[in-house]
């Protein structure tokens, strides 16, 4: 094996000696010194988007206006810094992204050969979605899958603040680093409980979508798919599901303007429809007189979220015109069916800031 000396030139291709390159620290691998040096790379990318096409990007961004408006204080610095990521990489102001001019006009000046070869690869980079598969012990890299692809890059996490673990799910626009990938320049985060849902949601967009491919989707549809992820997406109604009875669809149309009438949060009546629907799918119910269900419904899911106050059996039976009796009996009988759903929310209230995490 050959002896590098401390005034050769370094292996790695940058020109510069070995001791004023890679031969500065044994301990740093070449691996490490190019993820470090495309992440200096990345800041900087964003600063020159910034400085260079301020007021393209703020034309694109007065396009979504109505939405900005709308969004709560501690949201908007979020909305308006993740959008602006989404314009440099995937909106182009001529032929080319603001991605793609930055790499065409700095990447032949990196001295380094594997450094310009990485930083073309960037040119293809565009926002997705990811779950969390393992994160190793020092917490300096994480492994995620993509939910549409399906492919999985190693991740090194700058954050030092970040609480992601192994099952979160996180939004992102992931550059190649070499053997890793890193954020541009930071990703958002979801805890484990809500993932699953998140992923069906993002999945749902995709498949309801005019777009085939989902590099195309996140590219188009940036917007919706962030809305959808910092706030659910649009209410659920009955319409959503399929029945197997005109009597049960009834059931869920006639809980759902209950609950509105109430001023019931709209997540709140999801989850109720949901519940009810899982029910259905299970048991089959058939039912004469819909006012019974009706009733157990709304006592059950008041049960799991008494946000706006519990009603009585026997005020329910008044209000439905029907036994307190009965309603006690199908109330119980969802609550066995239901019975892993419903101590999951009630786990998901004791645990967690359920308010500030409804879809």
């Amino acid at each position: 094996m050959k002896v590098i000396g401390r005034n050769d030139q370094c292996i790695c291709g940058s020109g510069k000696k070995y001791k004023k390159c890679c031969g500065r620290s044994t301990v740093v691998s070449i691996d490490q010194v190019v993820e470090n040096e495309l992440n200096d790379i990345q800041h900087d990318m964003f600063q020159y988007a910034i400085h260079m096409y301020e007021e393209f990007l703020d034309d694109i961004l007065d396009e979504y206006a109505d939405i900005f408006e709308e969004l709560p204080d501690d949201a908007y610095d979020l909305f308006s810094f993740f959008s602006r990521v989404w314009v440099i990489s995937s909106i182009p102001t001529d032929e080319k992204t603001i991605l793609e001019e930055y790499v065409d006009i700095y990447g032949p000046k990196c001295s380094r050969p594997r450094t310009r070869d990485l930083l073309q690869k960037w040119k293809a980079a565009r926002p997705s979605a990811y779950t969390v598969t393992e994160v190793d012990e020092q917490r300096t890299y994480m492994t995620v899958r993509d939910i549409f692809t399906e492919d999985e890059h190693r991740v090194r996490i700058y954050e030092t603040e970040t609480g992601v673990e192994a099952g979160y799910f996180v939004f992102g626009t992931l550059l190649p680093a070499g053997a890793n990938a890193i954020f541009f320049p930071t990703f958002l985060e979801l805890p484990t409980e809500f993932a699953g849902d998140m992923r069906k949601m993002i999945l749902d967009l995709f498949e309801k979508s005019d777009e085939d491919n989902p590099i195309d989707f996140m590219s188009h549809e940036f917007i919706d798919v962030f809305m959808a992820f910092m706030f659910g997406k649009e209410a659920v109604t009955a319409d959503d599901y399929e029945w197997k009875t005109p009597k049960q669809q009834e059931v869920a149309e006639m809980f759902q303007v209950r609950m509105k009438e109430y001023d019931y949060d709209e997540e709140i009546v999801g989850i109720g429809l949901s519940l009810w629907h899982k029910y259905c799918e299970r048991k089959n119910p058939r039912i004469i007189k819909t006012g019974v269900y009706e009733a157990a419904l709304v006592y059950m899911v008041e049960q799991i979220f008494p946000y706006g106050g519990i009603s009585t059996q026997e005020e329910l039976a008044e209000e439905y015109d029907v036994s307190s009796g009965s309603i006690s009996a199908k109330f119980k009988e969802l609550e066995k069916v239901l019975e892993e759903e419903i101590a999951n929310y009630e786990e998901l209230i004791e645990d967690t800031e359920f308010d500030d995490y409804l879809f």
